[in-house]
């Protein structure tokens, strides 16, 4: 298992059809 935090969204102009209505998040890993 990944575990992650989130730090932040993307706004993306064009997306690929199958992220429709899907959020775009960054995330870094806390895995050391």
């Amino acid at each position: 298992m990944q575990l992650a935090r989130v730090i932040g969204t993307v706004v993306a102009t064009v997306k690929n059809d199958s992220l429709e209505g899907r959020k775009l998040l960054i995330v870094q890993s806390l895995n050391a």
